[in-house]
């Protein structure tokens, strides 16, 4: 017997009509989607979702296992190539200019917990600003629709990095309905065409991992563990600064190196007396970004965890869950 809360086998089906864009694609006045069905004050932007209210800095690693027993230890062949490669093509996806201002800089926090919350890679969290800083220089948008911007932003880059991105209805969630199905796939499709759908943007994410797997192959062994919380507390540092503007501003080869260096300070507690390497930087360059670093790890010092939270938590960024 036919189950009537499906359609028979052999119900003819219906094609799809495709609606008509409202969105112009070619057009460089300030975007004007559809009106939300309640207004958004971006001016006091708390997005009211639990996880985003407390972050939980307490990370289990029982039912964790490594990937591989050094980071990217399975493409050692291609390191020096990817590398190069990435170095040659960074600054033609590094925006001209970041977010400036604290709401923006607050839906930068906003979207790096969100990223936690769905248990994305850390690459998913710095695409997701490159995405939207790289729009924002292109298309001025209205306040209203900034949150929404946000959402979509993420949702191009976990399509991109992730294996299982978030439903667009999960994504609304978080916004309290405010938005619509129809707007995210509108401003999607905005997103995607001005920026030419270069999604392969090199991020300082990437190139902390490089510079942290080719020290840690040269270190003994019982120089490891003391690295392993340098590297902990420069993926930290390196995500908060997503929310400086002072700090966005650099190269993500050189901001990866930076951190790296203020990293061991703090770590060790005494001055590394000197940059290990320049990377093809010059000296004043790396100096410059260093103590801009200095002042963001200053402020964490005095008002942020202990280091070993920091170091549980993000030690095993690139792990999975045992099966």
């Amino acid at each position: 017997m036919h189950d009537k809360s499906y359609p028979p086998p052999n119900t003819p089906i219906k094609k799809r009509r495709l609606s008509k864009p409202r969105l112009s694609l070619i057009d460089t006045k300030p975007i004007e989607l559809p009106k939300p069905h309640s207004q958004v004050n971006v001016n006091v932007i708390q997005y009211t979702t639990e996880a985003s209210q407390k972050e939980n800095w307490t990370t289990s690693t029982s039912n964790k296992k490594k990937c591989h027993e050094e980071d990217h230890a399975g493409f050692l062949e291609y390191e020096t190539e990817s590398y190069l490669h990435r170095r040659s093509i960074e600054l033609k996806y590094l925006p001209v200019e970041c977010l400036s201002n604290q709401p923006e800089a607050i839906l930068v926090e906003w979207l790096t917990k969100l990223c936690r919350r769905f248990s994305f890679a850390q690459d998913t969290v710095f695409l997701t600003i490159n995405i939207l800083d790289r729009f924002l220089v292109t298309t001025p948008i209205s306040r209203d629709i900034f949150q929404l911007l946000g959402i979509t932003s993420l949702l191009v880059s976990a399509k991109r990095e992730e294996q299982y991105p978030p439903e667009i209805a999960d994504l609304l969630l978080l916004c309290d309905d405010t938005y619509t199905r129809d707007q995210v796939q509108q401003l999607e499709r905005v997103i995607l065409s001005r920026l030419r759908f270069n999604l392969m943007a090199p991020t300082a994410q990437f190139f902390l991992e490089h510079h942290s797997s080719y020290r840690m192959r040269s270190l003994i062994t019982s120089d490891k563990e003391a690295f392993l919380r340098v590297r902990s507390l420069g993926r930290y540092l390196l995500e908060l600064s997503l929310q400086d503007y002072s700090i966005c501003q650099y190269a993500p080869s050189l901001l990866a190196m930076g951190v790296l260096e203020v990293s061991d300070e703090v770590v060790s507690r005494t001055p590394t007396g000197g940059v290990r390497s320049t990377g093809g930087y010059s000296l004043q360059a790396l100096e410059e970004c260093i103590t801009e670093l200095r002042l963001l790890a200053t402020a964490f010092c005095q008002n942020g965890p202990d280091l070993s939270v920091i170091h549980e938590k993000y030690v095993n960024l690139y792990s999975t869950d045992d099966d």
